[in-house]
């Protein structure tokens, strides 16, 4: 894939949307891609260092273990591990691919590298996290009010 039109499904991303250009740019070309057939596990069951981007293709992604719903299949552009750019030790759900599939790896210290250098990317990527988080909460809250009232 041209690093053009791999920088553009990163930037449709809403985890990779406030870098710029330059950032994806480097982001892009650090980065491991590889290629992996059909049926083949792409995570799952331990921790990643870093995060996979499902760049083409479709990932069939497991629910969490006990849980009684099916594996959902989510075509590219798709991110498996987000947190694990930032956090050590995060768990990721069991991905394979459901067809043919590019993925880029992308190490939490390549990642950690570009905020250290594009400073203002990394503003503007706490700010944009910090706003998801918030409206997590909110609706986090909504349905635990949701739930009080209906057992009154």
């Amino acid at each position: 894939m041209a690093l053009a039109h791999d920088i553009a499904i990163l930037r449709a991303l809403p985890l990779f949307a406030p870098l710029s250009a330059d950032a994806l740019r480097l982001l892009v070309f650090s980065a491991k891609t590889t290629h992996h057939a059909a049926g083949t596990q792409l995570c799952g069951a331990s921790a990643l260092d870093g995060a996979l981007v499902v760049m083409t293709g479709t990932a069939e992604v497991a629910a969490p273990a006990g849980s009684l719903r099916p594996p959902l299949d989510f075509p590219a552009p798709l991110v498996l591990g987000a947190t694990g750019l930032i956090v050590t030790g995060t768990q990721v759900p069991v991905a394979r691919a459901s067809s043919d599939v590019t993925v880029l790896h992308i190490p939490r210290a390549l990642f950690r590298r570009i905020l250290d250098e594009y400073p203002d990317d990394a503003l503007k990527l706490h700010a944009a996290l910090a706003a998801e988080l918030a409206a997590f909460a909110a609706d986090l809250s909504r349905l635990d009010n949701g739930r009080a009232a209906a057992s009154r």
